[in-house]
């Protein structure tokens, strides 16, 4: 229910687009003070917090493929860092000139995560945003992550397009012995900087995904509920990342055998990580798909909660200039 203005103006939809420029939901700006101030009941303030806990638990998800995708740079695209021949800026020759000893971090790649964060939020903010606004063509949290789930996509295809490279240069024996702490690895003759790609692109994904996310979630709950539907967005993200954990553990099972390699300090040349690379990509395409006929189908109802809102607030203001006119 809209509230009238302080100066007696007739009240305004609350959840029209052309009212906010951000679309938000028609419950998020009602706290339990203005709800019960107007007459309603707690029982319809729970029955608005179902309706909304039934709009957003479907995207939530849907998320769940890209955060096992997302998660990916914290565990197989470090371990394949490992098996790539890592920078000789950073190592040492042993004195027997076969065994690399490398100080090189592999971990240091997940920074080019962080280093698209900080490049690209300023940029999106200050230059892309303003321009689509004054165009009209800012898209939708919900595109927004459609697009976010895209690039994971493109990531984890491109994790395995290189994974399958790596595996064709150690099958022609075009290998290197370099050692990282206390473990020998036999890697291939392939520079570690070919990773970027796939690190920027879930860089880029993070942008389009995790944050519109966050805005997604924020916007849509009502004020009674924003710290639960902030809790749910976060606990989905660790269901994806249980989940990637919990495929990996079934793709390294003898009998699939895809990483089926822990007694050799997880050396991964005589498996096949890139069809686990593929396999995220297609589930992330599968997942793209369903949420583009999910986001029709939520805009869709927004669409109809507006027109009701018009209506509403259209024969609100007829029912005042009536009490007016008498």
């Amino acid at each position: 229910m809209a509230v009238p203005f302080r100066d007696g103006s007739p009240p305004l939809p609350p959840c029209c687009p052309s009212t906010f420029l951000s679309t938000r939901s028609p419950y998020s700006d009602l706290s339990e003070e203005t709800l019960f101030t107007n007459g309603r009941r707690p029982l319809d303030s729970t029955r608005d917090n179902v309706k909304v806990l039934k709009r957003v638990i479907p995207v939530f998800l849907t998320l769940i493929p890209y955060w096992m995708v997302y998660f990916q740079m914290e565990s197989t695209y470090v371990l394949q860092s490992l098996h790539l021949q890592l920078p000789s800026l950073f190592g040492n020759h042993s004195p027997s000139d076969s065994i690399h000893q490398q100080t090189f971090p592999t971990a240091w790649l997940t920074m080019f995560d962080a280093l698209m964060l900080l490049i690209l939020i300023p940029l999106k903010d200050k230059v892309i945003d303003p321009f689509l606004i004054k165009r009209k063509l800012l898209p939708t949290a919900l595109t927004k992550i459609s697009l976010g789930m895209l690039f994971a996509m493109f990531s984890a295809i491109s994790a395995g397009v290189l994974e399958s490279q790596r595996l064709i240069h150690i099958q022609n024996n075009d290998t290197i012995s370099q050692q990282v702490g206390n473990t020998t690895y036999i890697a291939a003759r392939l520079a570690v900087w070919w990773q970027v790609p796939q690190y920027f692109l879930i860089g880029v994904s993070e942008i389009f995904a995790s944050i519109p996310g966050l805005e997604f979630a924020y916007s849509e709950a009502p004020k009674s509920m924003q710290c639960a539907i902030m809790g749910l967005f976060f606990f989905f993200s660790g269901v994806g990342s249980f989940i990637g954990s919990c495929l990996l553990d079934l793709v390294s099972l003898p009998a699939i055998g895809w990483l089926n390699c822990h007694r050799d300090h997880g050396n991964i040349n005589n498996c096949h990580m890139d069809y686990y690379f593929y396999l995220l990509a297609g589930l992330q395409c599968v997942t793209l798909l369903l949420f583009s006929s999910l986001t029709v189908w939520y805009e869709k109802g927004r669409d109809q909660s507006c027109r009701g809102c018009v209506w509403g607030g259209q024969a609100s203001r007829t029912t005042q200039d009536e009490g007016t006119s008498r």
